[in-house]
């Protein structure tokens, strides 16, 4: 007996590695070779099939000791004798003549004959028993094993739907493809705004020395980030040197050089040269800088136009038409 259940033991195993076997090759073969992820599909299946093989498992041991339990009570009301009114008779008569001892003993031999009766019971039908016993402790630790995996994938295919990564054939590795463009893209920008923003400060810094103070070129420093990050209402006034003051044409060109490496709109450079210098520029509108940001003009600041695709500055140029 012990020989035949563990060869189905082994007859199951061998089934079940076949199984799983032969699901992953053709799931590796969809993958690779068709591009198709059959796991969001296979994967309720297979969670419902190990959940049906685990219960069927437990119900059928319920059962089974349900129904051993009465048909061995049966077996053992079937199998006490029915005895005679005579029989009865001496029986009783017999008891009332033997001694205590004698009816212990009496009874002790009834109790063990009947024990025998439910042990030659239990004997005839625990071959089954012990048969179904042996292929679901076979079946079971196979069904574990499948459904860990499984439930693995499940909170995997979870994270990713709550990463905002849609599954299906082409996701992988199209979508991850272009994740990482999209970050190298993003850090290549970064890198790229860092760089302006030093030149213009660089740019800046060289062109208003004579006619800021250090805390009037802090201010318009802080002015300019305000402008690239588009906060228009956020810029604070400041003054130049009142013995070398800046005028009209120099502000509007440093307006325009700056807006044109910033890539802002021309209303956007007017209202920031105004606001930053309102005393220098007490009579001129944002209508009439708007309009005249890019006029030729006797200059100690002139017009910088930026090579194409380059942001950085002509510096060369910085006092080359102070004397016009």
């Amino acid at each position: 007996m012990t020989n035949t259940l563990q060869k189905q033991a082994k007859r199951i195993s061998l089934v079940l590695t076949l199984a799983a076997v032969l699901f992953t090759a053709a799931d590796n073969y969809l993958y690779l070779c068709h591009g198709i992820d059959i796991a969001p599909v296979t994967t309720p299946a297979i969670i419902v099939l190990a959940v049906s093989i685990v219960l069927c498992g437990v119900l059928q041991r319920y059962f089974y000791r349900l129904l051993t339990k009465y048909a061995t009570a049966s077996s053992a009301n079937r199998q006490e004798p029915e005895c005679s009114e005579a029989e009865c008779t001496r029986a009783a008569v017999i008891e009332q003549g033997e001694s205590p001892v004698a009816a212990v003993e009496t009874r002790t031999a009834e109790e063990a004959s009947k024990i025998e009766q439910t042990g030659q019971v239990e004997k005839t039908e625990n071959p089954a028993a012990a048969k179904a016993e042996a292929i679901e402790e076979a079946v079971q630790p196979a069904a574990i094993e499948t459904a860990q995996p499984i439930e693995s994938e499940v909170a995997e295919t979870a994270e990713e739907t709550e990463a905002g990564i849609t599954a299906g054939p082409h996701r992988d590795p199209y979508m991850e493809r272009y994740n990482q463009l999209q970050e190298e893209l993003k850090q290549q920008r970064a890198r790229r705004h860092a760089k302006l923003m030093d030149a213009i400060r660089e740019y800046v810094t060289l062109v208003t020395a004579p006619f800021l103070s250090q805390k009037a070129l802090d201010t318009l420093l802080t002015n300019i980030e305000q402008m690239a990050c588009g906060r228009t209402d956020s810029y604070l006034p400041l003054h130049s040197n009142p013995d070398r003051p800046l005028r009209s044409p120099e502000l509007r060109h440093l307006a325009w050089n700056i807006g044109e490496r910033l890539g802002t709109s021309l209303e956007d450079r007017a209202r920031f040269i105004k606001l930053s210098f309102p005393h220098e520029l007490n009579n001129a509108t944002v209508e009439y800088m708007q309009r005249n940001l890019r006029v030729a003009a006797p200059s100690h600041i002139p017009i910088d136009i930026p090579d194409e695709g380059d942001f950085r500055f002509h510096l060369e140029l910085i006092g080359g038409q102070s004397g016009k």
